[in-house]
């Protein structure tokens, strides 16, 4: 909520979407965008970081991060078409 993000993206199958997205509209101007992770995440960002493994990213990829590194890449490349 500090940050006041102009644009969210959430997972397509994130359980608390509804109620979250309820209460970013209550709280924040923002688009809240809907979109789905790639079936394999690390074959997704492998293939648009141009890489053939993921190492070098170290543990920024931990805990989650994959997932929401390719939802985000997944997105980009939809709406931006690159």
């Amino acid at each position: 909520m500090l940050i006041k993000p102009v644009e969210i993206i959430l997972d397509l199958d994130f359980a608390q979407k509804d109620e979250f997205t309820f209460v970013i509209q209550q709280t924040l101007p923002s688009l809240i965008s809907i979109f789905d992770v790639p079936v394999d995440p690390e074959k997704f960002i492998m293939n648009i970081t141009h890489t053939q493994t993921l190492q070098s990213f170290g543990k920024a990829l931990e805990n989650g991060r994959m997932k929401a590194l390719a939802l985000l890449f997944h997105y980009l490349t939809h709406t931006q078409k690159k």
